[in-house]
């Protein structure tokens, strides 16, 4: 009888968070849409045809809905990977941005557009700077990994390390800067501000496919990831290869980090504080917190991009500059409210 209250407790918590999460993400994207320099004629919204757009339709079709998509996209995509990350590292600190992961992806971008000739664009180049971010964002993770499997490393360690990386990163970034001619270096400086405006639908498209892929390959594999969490011998015992099993979920966390920073730039505290608020809420269960995780991410960062737009306008900050601004005193909320921040 207890068992059976406690499961329907927890269901019925599930269900509430669910709607929570997904009422609050459409209340957000609705004022997303609605805020904004230029306010909308509603009247005139849905008229015409679609080879003269009046002003309103541009604004909406090109500028705030795209930077909406971007935003949910990218926060989804970064808050997946952050809770991954600390799955497989058994690291509650763990995230793309925590263990340099994110800035290795920032340096191989920059690193695209520096060694190609002079006045090359991410746009007229994507294959070669998305190339090179994956390799980056994939070498940081790799080593991160094995620092991970190391028998005398803590998890302390791991943090540390990561942090180093960072720092590592961001230097061999600023020499590219110094390096490099204004065009190149225009185009570099772009990559160090995490803003989700600077996504087109063709950009969202592929994004888009990365996130949904993602989301769904690691999906599949939220079971196993329950077991990882009871402990390494406890998921060699159920007949789990854990040492592939982080192979293929770091690779595919790569795959999306690289992605998104290729696109959206470096964004930090999203992958951080999205999995412990919804750690509070349901739990540590993957299958419930996945999808919610996801919805979370998507919530920060939309949030955090409504409120660089519309809090100081007309100035518009980047949506990286504010979620640094708002997850780094919630997070530091969270890390002191716990007991053990490390479990």
């Amino acid at each position: 009888m207890n068992i059976s209250r406690i499961y329907h407790q927890r269901q019925r918590r599930l269900t509430a968070g669910w709607l929570l999460t997904l009422l609050v993400l459409g209340l957000i994207t609705i004022l997303a849409l609605t805020s904004g320099a230029m306010e909308l004629d509603w009247r005139t919204l849905w008229s015409g045809d679609s080879q003269n757009l009046n002003a309103s339709q541009r604004v909406l079709f090109h500028i705030r809905l795209p930077r909406a998509c971007s935003a949910i996209l990218g926060g989804a995509a970064l808050a997946t990977a952050g809770l991954i990350l600390q799955v497989l590292l058994n690291n509650p600190l763990a995230s793309p941005s925590t263990l340099g992961i994110s800035q290795g992806a920032s340096f191989g971008a920059a690193c695209g557009i520096w060694l190609l000739s002079s006045g090359v664009t991410p746009a007229t180049h994507p294959l070669a700077v998305t190339g090179l971010a994956f390799a980056g964002a994939m070498a940081t993770t790799l080593l991160i990994l094995a620092l991970s499997l190391w028998r005398d490393c803590g998890r302390e360690t791991i943090i540390l390390a990561g942090v180093a990386l960072s720092a590592l990163f961001v230097a061999a970034t600023t020499l590219l800067q110094y390096l490099a001619d204004d065009t190149q270096l225009a185009a570099i400086v772009h990559w160090s501000f995490g803003d989700v405006g600077r996504a087109d639908w063709r950009d969202l498209r592929v994004l888009g496919t990365v996130t949904a892929v993602g989301f769904g390959a690691l999906w599949t594999q939220r079971r196993r990831f329950n077991a990882l969490m009871c402990g390494h011998d406890t998921a060699t015992s159920l007949g789990l290869h854990v040492t592939r099993m982080r192979l293929v979920g770091v690779t595919l966390v790569a795959v999306m980090t690289a992605i998104t920073v290729t696109m959206l730039g470096v964004i930090s505290f999203i992958g951080l504080v999205a999995p412990h608020l919804v750690r509070l809420l349901v739990g540590d269960d993957v299958t419930a917190r996945l999808p919610l995780c996801a919805l979370s991410g998507a919530i920060l960062l939309l949030l955090a991009d409504m409120l660089g737009r519309t809090l100081f306008a007309p100035l518009t900050f980047p949506a990286g500059v504010v979620t640094a601004f708002l997850g780094a005193p919630l997070f530091l909320a969270l890390l002191f409210t716990r007991r053990n921040p490390w479990t």
